[in-house]
């Protein structure tokens, strides 16, 4: 029986850095999606989300960064929610509806926080929400 074929992601807006990641995870058995930037990949995410396995993006990128990038379906889930991730004061507001559900296993979306992560938001609440 034919191994099932794994999918990564790259995103980085140095072609060459790109070309780098691209040789590493296509060695390593992944056919892959790239892309020069975050917008391209979201693009590229929202058609081939139920194949896309491994996600690797610059964090330095601009407009749009990787971690930006990486938080946007968490942050698009939760807007059907009336929460937006995106926005400190709203996050803020919510703080503690945000742990209950983080306690209780039901967000981000995709998989439940480790308890020490959990802590470390608590942690936040408690110490007064600094930026």
């Amino acid at each position: 029986m034919p191994l099932k074929p794994r999918f990564a992601l790259a995103v980085d807006d140095e072609p060459s850095d790109l070309d780098n990641v691209r040789h590493i995870l296509a060695n390593a058995g992944y056919q892959l999606f790239t892309a020069p930037d975050a917008n391209s990949a979201m693009e590229i995410f929202q058609r081939h989300a139920d194949k896309i396995e491994v996600l690797v993006t610059d964090v330095a990128m601009s407009p749009v960064g990787g971690y930006d990038l990486a938080a946007s379906p968490d942050i698009d889930s939760m807007q059907g929610y009336g929460l937006d991730l995106s926005s400190y004061a709203d996050v803020k507001e919510r703080a503690a509806e945000i742990y209950e559900a983080l306690a209780k296993g039901s967000m981000p979306c995709d998989e439940a926080w480790p308890k020490e992560r959990v802590e470390l938001f608590k942690q936040w609440m408690d110490e007064g929400f600094a930026p």
